[in-house]
């Protein structure tokens, strides 16, 4: 119970930092938590959760994330709708993601399996990330890209299929999301 209180603390603290999206942590991110927590420490309670209410949120915002998903804490979501998680998917802490991303298994024989995300990854607007591939700490994922390579650590990666763009120097933008530095030259 300890650790998961001390994860909701830290999603709260990402929300709160921001100033938006708070409904969203309150009414979505807090039930991924407490279905994720149920499901190893109480399954037959997780069974009921899951089923009359988290599943229920999942479907009032378009959120497809199983409670099997291992996403360490800060957990941030942009903008709700059309995200899907594959059940095996582990991602580290203080990851944020916007709408339209889907992280898929693939169930070809050479690289089937599921994303391995680092801390500090952002991944923007309507990416595709399938595939046993492993994105690297602070990386960012641009708009539109289909990864199914790995993405090294500090760096920007984007495109279809998409490719290393340059290096991640210092933060791409601010806590409301401004720019600050003119990273997409």
């Amino acid at each position: 119970m300890d650790s998961l209180t001390r994860v909701i603390k830290e999603d709260k603290m990402r929300f709160f930092k921001s100033g938006v999206g708070y409904e969203l942590y309150k009414d979505f991110i807090f039930h991924f938590r407490v279905s994720h927590y149920l499901r190893n420490a109480i399954p037959i309670l997780h069974k009921f959760y899951d089923r009359f209410v988290y599943r229920k949120k999942m479907i009032k915002y378009g959120i497809q994330i199983p409670s099997s998903a291992l996403i360490g804490p800060g957990f941030k979501i942009v903008h709700y709708s059309n995200i899907v998680f594959a059940a095996d998917v582990i991602i580290g802490k203080n990851f944020t993601i916007h709408q339209g991303v889907t992280l898929g298994r693939s169930f070809s024989p050479q690289d089937g399996g599921s994303p391995r995300i680092g801390d500090n990854v952002i991944i923007y607007a309507n990416a595709v990330l399938v595939g046993s591939i492993r994105v690297g700490n602070n990386a960012i994922i641009l708009p539109g890209s289909v990864v199914t390579t790995d993405v090294p650590p500090n760096c920007i990666f984007g495109g279809i299929p998409a490719k290393y763009i340059k290096p991640r120097t210092g933060e791409l933008f601010n806590s409301f999301g401004k720019r600050l530095y003119e990273d997409y030259k």
